[in-house]
């Protein structure tokens, strides 16, 4: 009888201290706890915040224990699921120590937002009551304390438990963090090319910012003081936040020069007084108090703004405002609530999110003006190619003309003064217009199709001499090996024809040959075009002077940069033309 009641007493008096149990297969979230700290032993109900009276004003420890029953030593592993506690902590089942949040001191380790879980050998288990002991170490401008502590079969713990919330709490928010400092290098090198375009140098401050003001979920170890620690924290989650307000408001054109000039004041002192007052809760929420001002300020704007332009742009910015604005309003209001401890705060990942979709839109900007200026550049670009190659067209028509009234029209005019003076026969003046039609058909057949080639051409005016001399005793000896030759302007067409028909000429009034050797080849290896007219007439004598017809050849290969060449003999005469094709494509 004795016994048994003692062990009712027992029961009765640990039952403070312990959920409920079960066996080692189950999952039990254990919800009191006694309290050993600097106030002395203490039952609280998980989870709980340690007062600041709970441990030493530059930080200590404090230790929860809870009880933990088992019907019958376990025989699979049993999982210790801390879902969140004070700066850091560690584990003791039955008086052994079983594990951490981290590797080292637990002064050094960040782990306010890391779930973490412990699985002891199964031989430190016991049947019966187990003594599990959460020893925490707390700082001053932290919300320190203990959630809810989980035991059950470690697999299912793992998956089930600490799996999700690892990925919530960590995971997510590192993800967000890298993409958000992969976004604000990103704008910076914008803005430094951009120059004047100075929103992507304000965006980028605030994506590096809130990167730094992640640190304390990307590390979990720290190697400088805590209080230097907490203030990089603080100031970066405050610097980011308050430049975002400018950046915005530059995303609507609306921002000054003062007002940007006292962002940073405004920014500058903050950062400054948080640091003095070693991260004070009270000074750091004096800082953030303009925000109750200016965020419901901003909404009300931005609204107006967006109805105003109606920009897709505006709207997107407008519509993560106001998601940033409520569910800042809702964590508010959970801050008084039970979860307000170990409960997530929606803020960061909507304020990552945010980060991420506006820098997607600026550089989305960036890619539109860039498709924009392209397509600008390619009509400009076909636009000056147009007017180049219209203006060329009316440069090449200005030298036909000009060609035509200093060619044959100078000729006509010439036989129309003598003429008139009775200085022409009827046969000489025959000869004046049969050459000016040669000419005349020379240009028109050069100039009458964009695409003729000196094939086509030489073709066109080898019908035209064979027929003109069909009825005399000369005759015509055609070579033409121009079939890989490349394309080359009409007027340089025209002027091969036209020293050509000028050779001819000379060889019909003057040679009094039987007859003429024409060819023309392409040298693929020189590169050039070589044109010889032979004929087997009475030649002249080299020391001669050169007559008019002669002269005027000369003339026009110079205009080629070509070389002719004139070599009399007592056999006949031997015209060499030689076109270089190097300036040509």
């Amino acid at each position: 009888m004795t016994r048994l009641l003692l062990a009712v007493f027992i029961y009765i008096f640990l039952l403070p201290c312990t959920a409920f149990a079960v066996d080692a297969a189950g999952d039990t979230a254990i919800t009191t706890a006694e309290l050993h700290s600097l106030t002395g032993v203490q039952s609280v109900d998980l989870p709980h915040v340690l007062s600041p009276q709970d441990f030493a004003a530059e930080g200590g420890r404090a230790r929860y224990r809870l009880t933990f029953h088992l019907d019958q030593a376990p025989q699979e592993p049993l999982g210790i699921y801390v879902r969140k506690l004070s700066l850091s902590g560690g584990v003791y089942l039955n008086g052994n120590w079983v594990g951490e949040c981290g590797y080292g001191r637990l002064e050094n380790l960040i782990c306010h937002y890391r779930p973490f879980m412990v699985v002891p050998p199964l031989v430190l288990w016991k049947q019966g009551f187990n003594t599990i002991e959460v020893e925490v170490y707390a700082i001053p401008y932290l919300m320190n304390g203990l959630a809810p502590v989980e035991i059950g079969n470690a697999n299912y713990l793992e998956s089930a438990r600490l799996g999700w919330r690892y990925f919530a709490q960590v995971d997510v928010v590192r993800g967000l963090t890298w993409v958000a400092t992969l976004l604000g290098l990103m704008s910076i090198m914008i803005g430094i090319v951009l120059r004047r375009d100075s929103i992507y140098l304000w965006f980028g401050c605030v994506c590096l910012t809130y990167a730094v003001s992640n640190i304390n979920v990307l590390v979990v170890k720290r190697e400088i003081s805590m209080q230097l620690f907490g203030w990089i924290v603080f100031s970066g989650r405050f610097v980011s936040i308050f430049l975002l307000l400018p950046s915005i408001l530059m995303f609507f054109d609306k921002l000054s020069l003062f007002n940007k000039r006292l962002s940073l004041v405004y920014v500058a002192l903050a950062v400054a007084a948080i640091a003095v007052s070693a991260n004070n809760n009270i000074v750091v929420m004096l800082c953030y108090s303009p925000l109750l001002i200016l965020a419901p300020w901003m909404l009300f704007y931005m609204v107006r703004w967006t109805r105003q332009t109606r920009q897709p742009r505006h709207v997107a910015a407008t519509l993560m405002w106001v998601l940033l604005f409520a569910i800042g309003i809702m964590d508010w209001l959970r801050l008084g609530g039970k979860t307000s401890y170990e409960g997530v705060y929606y803020i960061t990942y909507a304020y990552g999110l945010v980060l991420v979709l506006l820098g997607a839109l600026l550089i989305g900007l960036v890619a539109a003006s860039l498709n924009e200026s392209r397509t600008l550049t390619v009509e400009n670009h076909e636009k000056l190619l147009a007017l180049e190659s219209e203006r060329s067209k009316l440069e090449e028509r200005e030298r036909v003309l000009q060609d035509m009234h200093d060619g044959f029209g100078s000729q006509l005019a010439s036989a129309r003064f003598s003429v008139e003076r009775g200085q022409l026969t009827q046969q000489q003046l025959s000869d004046v217009l049969s050459e000016c039609m040669s000419d005349l058909y020379l240009v028109v057949d050069t100039f009458g199709n964009a695409d003729i080639t000196l094939e086509n051409a030489v073709a066109d005016m080898r019908f035209r001499t064979t027929k003109r001399f069909v009825d005399t005793q000369l005759q015509f000896h055609w070579n033409v090996q121009l079939q890989d030759a490349p394309a080359i302007p009409q007027s340089m067409i025209l002027q091969i024809l036209r020293i050509t028909q000028e050779a001819l000429n000379n060889v019909i009034k003057h040679a009094q040959a039987n007859h003429v050797w024409l060819r023309f080849v392409y040298h693929q290896i020189e590169h050039s075009i070589c044109i010889a007219v032979r004929d087997d007439g009475v030649g002249f004598s080299a020391d001669s002077r050169p007559g008019f017809g002669q002269n005027n050849m000369q003339v026009r290969a110079r205009k080629l940069n070509a070389t002719l060449d004139v070599s009399p003999s007592s056999s006949g005469t031997t015209v060499t033309l030689t076109v270089p094709l190097a300036s040509v494509a």
